[in-house]
């Protein structure tokens, strides 16, 4: 799903992380109780300038259930920035997201978390090295 008008509104402490709560709006009206949209560890990337063309993206994950805290009338959801991938701090990028006006986020359905240990390894694997 596609969400646009993604802005910044606080950080939420969990123990030893953050999540960030953003508000978006949604390009339409869904019944977020019964909605596969937006669920726990799901890989969202955010663009600052309204499109995904050329621009420095800011990935991040959906927080878990548990930690998610989904306010569906006010369409606000908590995330956790994925800092590595960024290369830039959380306060750096959520000055950005604070600053944007039209930033739109997408969110992937693929439960990231499962596949990151993964996806790093092969990231980091030379072609040459292939068997």
């Amino acid at each position: 799903p596609l969400f646009r008008s993604v802005t910044g509104i606080y950080f939420f402490p969990n123990g030893r992380d953050m999540a960030f709560c953003i508000q978006f709006e949604a390009l339409y009206k869904r019944d977020w109780a019964n909605s596969s949209a937006l669920r726990g560890e799901n890989l969202v990337c955010i663009s600052l300038g309204g499109n995904f063309e050329d621009q420095k993206l800011i990935w991040a994950t959906i927080a878990s259930q548990r930690e998610k805290k989904t306010d569906q009338h006010k369409n606000r959801v908590y995330i956790r920035f994925c800092t590595e991938a960024n290369g830039e701090t959380d306060a750096e990028i959520v000055s950005k997201l604070h600053d944007s006006t039209t930033a739109v986020m997408v969110e992937s359905p693929a439960f990231f978390r499962a596949y990151q240990p993964v996806l790093s390894a092969l990231q980091e694997n030379q072609i040459d090295d292939a068997p």
